[in-house]
């Protein structure tokens, strides 16, 4: 057996010094020093070296166990059935807990020491219909997985126009750029599925696909909430793009922003973020006003709009448009109606596993309360346009 304890100690000592790093910044309500910043990124760089070294041993552990498996099955399989995810849910206990590990380990580990392999398959449509539902991931925002508080250090301005001219023997022009720190916590995000009791003693019902497109959904639809919206404040909250300070206007009323408008929006985002990432956030009734826009002689070639095709969605400009529910009014005066910004300058982060908990809620059902743990926050507010109507 592979000894990566050792590696694992080192870990949890640079993390813990990296840690208390960071909350000595906070505990003294400042930034962290440049040398603490240096010190704080080289721990995290020693200590993405040592996970590979462990990955890698821990790899060959598994490999060599599902060796001894694989072996040992083939000489049972005649004696006995494979479990399915169906009977992982049902075999439950009242109160239970089990953690669902990412794609690295699809175990289940739970309060009360049972255990079990869950498929690969169930994890996967879980991450499917998740990805489906949030249009935060389908755009194209940066997703990270986080141990700990992480301050993301981000250039939020370069200095002066470019490097200037000097004469020989003459000193260097001194001119920074500005780093500023972007904190990211986490918040607990939760779902219940309550599950009949005729539905749970039913074995031919697949259970299992039932729980994992109403958790994946549930998840997915809440990050459209808080990562984009205006409910995610930043205040208890994660940070949305439509709390974001607006930087352009338009008139409200029922024809939505002008073909004139649209095109300021574009040119207002500076050059550096106006790339193939880049994508348009709207609600779906003010994407319907905008597509009728192709009526009218005076929109500059159509708009150069392009329909949604095949599930992609439609194009303005040649930027992607992504639309929801909640994201701005475009009717009423003195809101929010559309975001034009780059999707990689938005982070998602994860922190831990998803959770599963099995409780009775009376004697007829039964409730699957999930659980998983994330924070978003636009990396900086110059990677976005907030079109909002005037007052």
């Amino acid at each position: 057996m592979a000894d990566y304890t050792k590696y694992e100690r080192m870990i949890e000592d640079k993390q813990g010094r990296a840690k208390h790093l960071t909350d000595t910044a906070v505990a003294e309500k400042r930034e962290m020093t440049d040398s603490e910043v240096r010190e704080h990124e080289a721990l995290y760089g020693e200590i993405s070296s040592l996970r590979a070294v462990v990955e890698d041993l821990k790899n060959e552990e598994i490999t060599d166990l599902r060796e001894r498996i694989d072996s040992q099955s083939h000489a049972e399989a005649r004696f006995s059935e494979p479990r399915s995810d169906g009977q992982f849910f049902r075999g439950m206990g009242e109160g239970e807990v089990r953690t669902i590990h990412g794609p690295e380990s699809r175990a289940w580990s739970s309060a009360s020491g049972a255990s079990g392999m869950l498929s690969e398959e169930w994890h996967d449509s879980v991450l499917k219909y998740l990805f489906e539902a949030s249009v935060a991931r389908t755009s194209g925002m940066q997703v990270i997985r986080t141990s700990h508080t992480h301050n993301i250090p981000i250039m939020s301005a370069y200095g002066s126009a470019g490097a200037v001219i000097v004469a020989e023997n003459t000193a260097y022009t001194e001119d920074d750029p500005t780093v500023t720190r972007v904190q990211m916590g986490a918040y607990k995000f939760v779902k219940k599925v309550r599950v009949a009791e005729e539905v749970m003693a039913d074995f031919e019902y697949p259970i299992e696909a039932l729980l994992a497109e109403a958790a994946g959904v549930a998840f997915g639809q809440s990050e459209n909430t808080y990562f984009i919206s205006s409910a995610g404040t930043g205040t208890s909250t994660p940070s949305g793009l439509f709390s974001l300070t607006a930087t352009a206007s338009c008139a409200a009323g029922t024809t939505g922003p002008t073909a004139d408008e649209l095109i300021r929006s574009v040119y207002e985002l500076p050059r550096q973020y106006r790339t193939k990432d880049a994508a348009w956030f709207m609600t779906d009734t003010l994407l319907g006003v905008i597509a009728r826009l192709r009526a009218t002689p005076s929109a500059v070639e159509s708009l150069l709009w392009q329909d949604a095709v095949n599930g992609e969605p439609a194009r303005l400009f040649g930027y992607p448009v992504y639309t929801g529910t909640n994201f701005g009014n475009y009717a009423a005066s003195g809101t929010k109606c559309l975001v034009f910004g780059n999707t990689k300058f938005y982070m998602i982060g994860e922190r831990g596993p998803l959770e599963v908990k099995r409780l009775t809620l009376d004697e007829y059902s039964t409730i699957f309360a999930f659980s998983k743990r994330m924070d978003g926050h636009p990396l900086t507010s110059s990677a976005f346009v907030v079109l909002k109507t005037l007052t």
